[in-house]
């Protein structure tokens, strides 16, 4: 069904919300099907003997109300984030490679994979790789400068009086 075809309640005609959600069809996942994710961000505690890294995502689009952000020291709001815990398992495909493809610090990569767990405090997901992209090394952006407290104020350095 196409966004133009959604199903109006004629009922409610000229009302701004037309949509009939009792129209909308329903489905169900099963239980035994794993949730498989795909995410982009940078790779950050990267532990090789464990074979884990972590990718902090903020959210640009939340379903949480705007007021939520965390407030930061000195007055500015965080965004919401959301801490994903990725294990890169052993695997007969990584047997001619001689090790695992594993991130660095500070690498932005793709990570594909299936959600193994979630841990409540704080909130983690689980990720268990199933193929990984590298996409290059994370620059973090420079600071805006601060401003001038004193001011602004022009000094004639050159004498171009007589």
């Amino acid at each position: 069904m196409l966004p133009n075809e959604l199903p109006y309640d004629s009922a409610s005609e000229g009302s701004a919300s037309r949509i009939d959600p009792s129209n909308f069809p329903t489905f169900t996942i099963g239980q035994r099907v794993r949730p498989y994710v795909q995410l982009t961000g940078v790779a950050m505690e990267c532990s090789k003997a464990d074979a884990t890294f972590e990718v902090t995502i903020e959210q640009f689009i939340s379903c949480v109300k705007s007021g939520t952000s965390t407030e930061q020291p000195g007055g500015s709001r965080a965004k919401p984030a959301t801490l994903f815990v990725c294990h890169i398992p052993d695997s007969p495909k990584y047997r001619n490679w001689g090790s695992k493809p594993f991130p660095g610090n500070k690498t932005y990569v793709s990570v594909y994979g299936f959600l193994n767990g979630v841990v409540d405090r704080p909130e983690q997901f689980l990720i268990g790789v199933e193929n990984i992209s590298f996409c290059g090394q994370y620059i973090p952006p420079v600071p805006a400068a601060p401003p001038n407290p004193h001011g602004c104020e022009c000094t004639n350095f050159f004498n171009t009086g007589g």
